[in-house]
């Protein structure tokens, strides 16, 4: 009796300490703090100069601007995807005008983006694009797996 009491407090810590690393990460950033930070980090591992930099900033404000501009669209998308949880059945149709509807949010969005992302990527050296072509390997290996 003693040893299994033992075991579950050993297995209850385990889990706690597990579920507290893993949420701590991020939980008292907001996205757009996850994002400066996320785009921070690509500008110190790129090592890029002030205009590089400068262009960064572009890219992180445009991704803020169209996430500003799609927030009330968004919640409304995920209020319904609540709605549809909460519900006796999930209604397949309704579920895919929702992934229809958020695609069509993406698409829209993304001209402006990739825009901005381009004119950074015009101003990349060789040894940068390399650096970035090995980051994103690394991401693929890593966590894609």
């Amino acid at each position: 009796m003693r040893k299994s009491q033992v075991f579950m407090g050993v297995a209850v810590i385990t889990l706690a300490a597990t579920i507290l690393g893993f949420a701590g990460c991020n939980r008292h950033r907001s996205p757009e703090e996850r994002i400066a930070h996320k785009l921070d980090h690509i500008g110190y591992a790129l090592d890029l100069t002030e205009q590089q930099q400068g262009k960064l900033n572009e890219v992180k404000n445009e991704i803020l601007q169209v996430r500003s501009a799609m927030g009330d669209e968004h919640q409304a998308l995920l209020n319904e995807v609540i709605t549809q949880v909460g519900s006796d059945r999930i209604s397949q149709a309704t579920v895919l005008s929702l992934l229809d509807q958020h695609y069509a949010l993406m698409k829209q969005a993304a001209p402006q983006v990739i825009a901005k992302v381009s004119e950074l990527h015009a101003t990349l050296t060789p040894e940068q694009k390399a650096k970035a072509v090995e980051r994103l390997t690394w991401f693929k290996e890593k966590r894609m797996h």
